[in-house]
């Protein structure tokens, strides 16, 4: 139902059953994952970046989660730099 909302653009909705599921599963990777897109199709480069270091915990040599990783890194640079804030491109 998450994937559901996710691909209809309601990540709100869909972040709400993410983690639901993930108090249940918590040690779940796809789930961080998921609930990553969320935040990154909200723009929300920070939480996303958390969810997806997250779901590296549990799963390391996952070619598509380490994309997920690269892009978000690479994202969250073009953000900062566009916003002037360099402070924070290294928090």
């Amino acid at each position: 139902m998450g994937v559901y909302l996710f691909k209809h653009s309601k990540y709100e909705e869909a972040i709400k059953l993410f983690t639901e599921g993930l108090s249940y599963k918590p040690k779940d990777w796809g789930m961080y994952c998921n609930r990553g897109d969320c935040y990154k199709g909200l723009n929300d480069y920070v939480k996303a970046l958390e969810d997806y270091n997250h779901a590296y915990e549990f799963e390391k040599k996952n070619d598509d989660l380490n994309f997920r990783l690269a892009n978000i890194y690479n994202l969250r640079g073009i953000a900062l730099f566009n916003s002037k804030n360099f402070e924070n491109a290294i928090k």
